[in-house]
């Protein structure tokens, strides 16, 4: 390659297409056209040209973060209570008994009822009613109690408990007995999932004679509400 003085510098790495001679002489000015385009690609790098994009074809992967999907029905943990399907809720506004008690048990009727707390629209009487269809609320979250007065000392072989609950969920309950309706003794705990309109059934292990009964309800997803309670009295319990 020769070396051209240029009217400015030397160029002594390289060289300029545009004054770089030929046979001793300056190139023509179409020559040197054609030079500089050709040294353009060079630099630049040639490349082939692109395919046509498809419209059709899917858009390529971008740097765009995609947040793993959360499922759509919510994961169900181990716990230490056993997770059954929960009874499915009656349709009908009588309360049934359960099947296991012998046919001669009966519902023992309430005398006097009373509760930590009652909605205004609501009666603490409409646990102890026999309706399914009528509700105890006491307006407002657990703890909560409610209490029935039986009358008179009385035996009792099993408790049907019907919640009334938004949202269902697991529950924390106690049943305490009295023999004056000041000193209570917790006998037995209910620590379970629990739904609105499913009942809860509860056979004492033995027979229990008491004359207040009283509900205690420890932990609950939603407000403290009974559609029913009964105490139930049998001639005899199969267990």
């Amino acid at each position: 390659m020769q070396v051209v003085q240029s009217r400015h510098e030397t160029l002594r790495f390289g060289y300029d297409p545009l004054m770089i001679s030929l046979r001793g002489g300056l190139l023509r000015p179409h020559t040197r056209l054609v030079l500089a385009v050709f040294t353009l690609l060079t630099l630049s790098g040639c490349r082939p040209a692109e395919p046509p994009i498809d419209p059709g074809a899917p858009s390529p992967p971008s740097d765009v973060v995609i947040e793993p999907l959360e499922p759509r029905q919510p994961l169900v943990i181990a716990t230490a209570t056993s997770l059954e399907p929960l009874p499915t809720a009656e349709t009908s506004c009588e309360l049934r008994l359960p099947a296991r008690l012998p046919s001669d048990c009966r519902v023992i009727p309430a005398v006097g009822v009373s509760a930590t707390g009652t909605e205004a629209r609501s009666s603490a009487g409409n646990a102890f009613d026999g309706s399914t269809c009528t509700t105890w609320n006491a307006g407002n979250f657990a703890p909560q109690s409610i209490t029935v007065d039986l009358g008179t000392p009385t035996d009792v072989d099993a408790i049907v408990l019907v919640p009334e609950m938004t949202p269902n969920g697991q529950v924390r309950q106690r049943i305490e007995f009295s023999d004056d309706g000041r000193t209570f003794v917790s006998a037995h705990r209910i620590e379970a999932p629990m739904a609105s309109g499913a009942p809860v059934e509860l056979v004492m292990p033995k027979r229990e004679r008491t004359r207040f009964v009283r509900v205690v309800s420890d932990a609950s997803p939603s407000w403290v509400a009974w559609r029913e309670i009964a105490l139930v009295r049998c001639g005899r319990v199969q267990r």
